[in-house]
């Protein structure tokens, strides 16, 4: 099988024939008709964010960043759970961040924003911003600024399931 850098130079080679010289448009359609279609589109590769892995593997997330917050609203008392928690908290907002990015960048910031999925889209992405904002200010030291809007967007992760399930109900 040739490859495609192959491919292209013989395709080079017969477009460069002037009609002084030996090729024909003949040899280039016997070419084209000997060459394998085995050239993969983009179009043709499963994007990273349609495999059934990846919303598996995102419900996952979801499911084990619930348990983290039930355990959170148990152990509030406990001052020295605090920095593991919010330790937690990061690492999910990261992940989130990692799934919205690889998501725009896969289907663009038109799609993602406009396409059939805009609203699940906009929510993961405001649920996602929300958290980075919190982290921030986590961060710099204002926390308790919000607390309680930002512990109220980290509920409503758990909504993101919702979605995780649909896609998953989908491609049953």
């Amino acid at each position: 099988m040739e490859t495609y850098r192959a491919m292209t130079e013989k395709l080079d080679d017969l477009e460069s024939c002037t009609e002084d010289s030996i090729c024909s448009s003949e040899d280039f359609s016997q070419y084209i008709q000997e060459t394998p279609r085995t050239i993969v589109k983009e179009t043709d590769v499963p994007k990273l964010s349609e495999k059934p892995a990846f919303h598996y593997a995102v419900g996952a997330v979801i499911m084990l960043n619930t348990i983290v917050i039930s355990l959170e609203a148990a152990l509030v008392q406990h001052r020295e759970m605090q920095t593991c928690f919010a330790f937690a908290e990061f690492i999910f907002t990261v992940v989130y961040v990692g799934e919205i990015a690889i998501r725009l960048r896969e289907i663009g910031t038109n799609a993602f924003f406009c396409g059939p999925d805009w609203g699940w889209n906009l929510f993961d992405f405001t649920i996602t911003a929300t958290g980075v904002a919190d982290t921030i200010l986590a961060y710099v030291g204002v926390a308790g600024v919000g607390a309680s809007a930002a512990r109220l967007f980290r509920v409503l992760r758990i909504l993101r399931l919702f979605r995780a399930f649909r896609f998953l109900s989908e491609i049953d």
